[in-house]
């Protein structure tokens, strides 16, 4: 109701009533960010973001409590919240603006990760090799273990930052060898 009111742009608003709910939603359909209330039927809104924030592809989120405490904010921001506001004290247009902001630095946030994650190929490839030349008798077996994981990782349809970082993983298993 409240992003209704906000005159900048429409939001496309899903609504889950309880954490699994929201787990269940996110494994089937990708969102931009998620306004999180601390105070879920079955578990805490703390809970949940720390959930969120052990997966590769959690969207960013902005906690809201009914009644504002400084500990529950000091917590949410230092568990990964983009923002945090009491539901009592927030306007159409605070939110509206949070979400926007919220949005652009994640977007910003994952370019720069990719940017280096992408500068990263040569220094991966190049330990790959290094571990690679320790046991001959394995030619081509990082390529090998790396094109078998990213295969499996479409299959279970993961993100392309998730494939990538699966294969950087497979290049780098032996990397015990050297």
């Amino acid at each position: 109701r409240m992003l209704a009111k906000y005159a900048r742009v429409d939001f496309q608003v899903d609504t889950v009533g309880s954490g699994e709910g929201c787990l269940e939603s996110l494994g089937r359909a990708a969102c931009d960010l998620i306004l999180l209330d601390h105070g879920l039927p079955d578990m805490s809104g703390l809970a949940l973001l720390r959930i969120l924030n052990a997966r590769t592809s959690s969207p960013p989120v902005i906690m809201l409590t009914g009644q504002g405490d400084e500990r529950i904010a000091t917590d949410a921001m230092a568990t990964g919240a983009y923002d945090y506001f009491p539901k009592d004290s927030i306007t159409s247009d605070m939110l509206g603006h949070a979400i926007h902001q919220a949005v652009d630095k994640f977007r910003v946030e994952n370019e720069l990760l990719n940017q280096q994650l992408e500068g990263s190929d040569r220094v991966i490839f190049a330990l790959a090799s290094a571990a690679e030349a320790k046991d001959p008798a394995t030619e081509r077996h990082l390529q090998r273990m790396a094109g078998y994981a990213v295969r499996l990782g479409r299959a279970l349809r993961l993100d392309e930052r998730q494939l990538l970082l699966l294969r950087y993983g497979a290049l780098l298993h032996d990397i015990g060898k050297i």
